[in-house]
């Protein structure tokens, strides 16, 4: 077992962002103060958050809600995650900020681990070199607050994907090649 736990956030560091093999919590299961998100960038490992378990490989999201266990079994040799830890602090501002409904936050304690397509992928890369700026960029007086600001804004990004607000349907009528009036679909 690696010494450090590459999730920990201290007062003065409310964030973390980097790069690990999370040998920390291969066979050990511990349990998260803060969230994370984690993305897979090589290799393989079957990874439990709580009692929800799932083989995370390249290009597999997982996200870490405050308070959940997380442990790694099975893990390759070359696994490798990039990772963004928030403080619970942090967390809690960002997702408690817009009120997304408790339901949100239940389906994503009960799905941890996601297989994104590739559009999200590119995305949630984008993301993380982001969050990767905005942590190398010590002296800016508003780090926390512009990290809050990134983890707000993925979660709205799951909230949407997942579609848990309603969906409008157009209430629209198009013209049809054949010269009639159509309703949209």
């Amino acid at each position: 077992m690696s010494a450090i736990n590459p999730l920990i956030t201290t007062a003065e560091e409310q964030f973390v962002v980097g790069e690990s093999d999370f040998s920390y919590f291969n066979n050990y299961a511990n349990r998260c103060e803060g969230g994370a998100i984690l993305f897979c960038r090589k290799g393989s490992a079957h990874v439990t958050v709580n009692q929800y378990g799932g083989l995370v490989k390249r290009n597999t999201l997982v996200l870490i809600l405050p308070g959940s266990v997380l442990m790694l079994t099975g893990r390759t040799e070359d696994f490798r995650v990039t990772f963004c830890a928030f403080s619970l602090d942090i967390f809690s501002e960002a997702a408690f900020r817009f009120r997304l409904e408790p339901s949100f936050f239940r389906t994503l304690r009960e799905n941890p681990i996601t297989y994104p397509p590739a559009r999200i992928v590119e995305g949630a890369g984008i993301w993380f070199q982001m969050a990767a700026y905005t942590y190398r960029d010590r002296n800016n007086i508003f780090r926390n607050t512009i990290i809050r600001n990134r983890l707000q804004n993925v979660l709205m990004e799951i909230y949407d994907k997942l579609a848990f607000r309603p969906r409008a349907r157009p209430k629209c009528r198009s013209r049809s090649v054949w010269g009639g009036n159509v309703p949209c679909p």
